[in-house]
């Protein structure tokens, strides 16, 4: 707990010191109807939140020829359709919150394909929830 409390100073310091919106790498597996569907909308939220902004990368380096690492949250996503036969129309998620190969949560939620931008949504309210 005490690390977790280390690493969300660190995060919380660097995004109010620099103003910027804080880096998120974003990764999906999500091969199926529903899931794709959920990756796109995850992603429009991440554009439009004001806390958070999608990287492409889980770490870069701190300064030109430097070796140390400046580490990004990630969410990790997993999607599988549930229906069956597979229909399109529900997926179970499995979302992992990540930073430098520390799990910091997970949730496993049910997301039909008439409430992605819900799913995502509560996905990024339960991230936001995890760092505070």
């Amino acid at each position: 707990m005490r690390g977790h409390l280390i690493l969300l100073f660190v995060i919380c310091v660097s995004a109010a010191c620099s103003a910027q919106r804080v880096k998120v790498k974003f990764s999906c597996d999500c091969d199926d109807q529903v899931g794709a569907l959920y990756a796109t909308a995850l992603r429009d939220s991440l554009a439009a939140s004001p806390r958070f902004v999608e990287t492409p990368d889980e770490s870069e380096p701190k300064g030109d020829g430097s070796k140390d690492r400046l580490y990004h949250l990630v969410i990790q996503v997993v999607s599988v359709d549930i229906e069956n036969p597979p229909g399109g129309h529900q997926t179970a998620l499995s979302v992992i919150f990540t930073f430098a190969g520390t799990v910091l949560g997970q949730r496993v939620q049910v997301c039909g394909a008439s409430s992605v931008a819900q799913c995502a949504a509560s996905t990024l309210a339960s991230f936001d929830k995890v760092l505070h």
